[in-house]
């Protein structure tokens, strides 16, 4: 079996690197920067953000499994999934006012402090500091991105004063790396789980030095700055909540990204048990997780070549990545249920779904500015609530370690929400014109991030 994922994740691979070339080849070549002091500050970002990056995939793969090692059954497992996705939903909401209040490189300091603090409990067995540090890893890590760009971004054009448009050339630059890096970090935690006989507890520990590394160099390195303080929480919910019920674009949007998440958050706690095979004590979940990621960095390419090469409106993109969902949960529903198992078949349907999340995180930021213009931030506080809702609901439910077929229900589940927004993505496309679209692509402030 082993040799089989080694093989698949090779000829991924290969694919990936295919169409990066192609896409490089026929799209129109990036702007060229010239400036030395531009890529001296560039790097000052990127090294930091990116040894960051590469701590918080460490403790990726490994998370459900750590917490099965320490003997927990599935509804506990849950539980602590659930109390992370409500940190999470409750600092992604913040964030979006006190990145504007606070001091942004101490905050950055801080979170990483509290992100390698939430790292050592997972030395503990203790049920009640491991829910503690799943808190504080939803805190600490949602917060940080969102600070590391917000500092980025005013440093570029507040005090620097390059190019606005110089700034996608960063992120960009920052996303390939992204990918590059969570690719690497699932084999190395193979490496290090598996291979070398330790425990899942390892990967966790390695990420610490990265992230003392990453707070050392912008001690020494980055200067303080700060947003405006005007900026009101309640303010930006209020203009957001008005903008998805008096525009139906808005709220079809809305919708559609509600349900493809809430589906992709189900997803995230299930891969571990449905790839774990009877039996097995030591799955190569580190593999696993990069053929995951690997997916994810076709998906950019791919969503590229469709609509500047093929000229696919960025308005039915939502279609496609709902109809790549909903075909992927049947066949893990089909592939889940006791009277007929099949690993291979649940494999295939999750990587399915990975390569829609890559296609879905480009077209999803495009579409947001198309659609949510100037109240992005104010509409996504919104969408974020069903989300967790719908995330956190069937996973208390439907998850129950007496059924056999607790996963089977969940991605029936999953289906439901998928048919439910390619319907809605349909009846969006219909109603978004081309016109609408702006000349040039807009930057994001949300970094890609993977699904699982």
């Amino acid at each position: 079996m082993a040799v089989h994922i080694y093989l698949l994740l090779t000829g991924l691979i290969g694919v990936y690197a295919g169409l990066h070339l192609y896409a490089r080849a026929v799209l129109p070549k990036p702007v060229s920067v010239t400036n030395p002091n531009f890529h001296v500050f560039q790097r000052s970002y990127l090294i930091p953000y990116l040894l960051a990056t590469l701590a918080d995939w460490f403790q990726a793969p490994y998370l459900y499994q750590l917490y099965r090692y320490y003997g927990f059954i599935e509804f506990q497992i849950a539980a602590i999934y659930v109390v992370g996705f409500i940190s999470t939903v409750i600092a992604s909401t913040l964030a979006s006012t006190l990145v504007n209040k606070a001091k942004r490189k101490q905050c950055v300091l801080a979170l990483t402090m509290v992100n390698i603090f939430s790292c050592l409990t997972k030395l503990s067995r203790s049920y009640s500091v491991l829910l503690v540090g799943r808190v504080l890893a939803g805190f600490s890590i949602t917060l940080l991105f969102s600070f590391y760009q917000e500092w980025y971004v005013y440093q570029h054009n507040e005090y620097h004063g390059f190019p606005e448009e110089w700034i996608e050339l960063t992120f960009t630059k920052a996303a390939f790396w992204n990918g590059v890096l969570a690719i690497t970090c699932g084999l190395v935690a193979h490496l290090a789980a598996d291979t070398l006989d330790m425990t899942p507890v390892a990967p966790f520990m390695l990420a610490i030095p990265l992230l003392l590394l990453s707070a050392f160099i912008i001690a020494s390195n980055w200067q303080e700055n700060q947003g405006n303080p005007s900026v009101k929480f309640r303010t930006l919910c209020r203009e957001g909540l008005k903008d998805i019920l008096t525009n139906k674009n808005v709220l079809l949007l809305a919708t559609v990204q509600s349900l493809f998440e809430g589906a992709l958050y189900l997803y995230v706690f299930l891969w571990t048990p449905v790839l774990t095979q009877p039996g097995e004590t030591r799955p190569p979940l580190g593999v696993i997780f990069s053929l995951f990621m690997i997916c994810i960095v076709i998906g950019s390419p791919v969503q590229s070549l469709l609509v500047n090469k093929l000229h696919m409106r960025i308005e039915s993109m939502p279609v496609l990545i709902c109809a790549m969902g909903a075909c992927s949960s049947g066949m893990l529903a089909y592939s889940t249920h006791p009277d007929h198992p099949s690993w291979t078949l649940s494999l295939m349907g999750i990587l399915l779904f990975e390569l829609a999340c890559g296609i879905h995180i480009p077209s999803v930021n495009k579409l947001q500015s198309i659609v949510f213009k100037d109240n992005t931030v104010g509409v996504a506080n919104w969408v974020r609530v069903p989300v967790n809702v719908i995330a956190c609901a069937c996973l208390m439910s439907l998850h129950d370690a007496s059924d056999s077929t607790g996963s089977h229900k969940l991605f029936l589940v999953c289906s439901g929400l998928l048919c439910a927004g390619f319907l809605v993505a349909v009846l969006l496309r219909s109603l978004v014109r081309p016109e609408d679209s702006p000349s040039d692509p807009k930057y994001s402030h949300d970094a890609p991030s993977a699904a699982v």
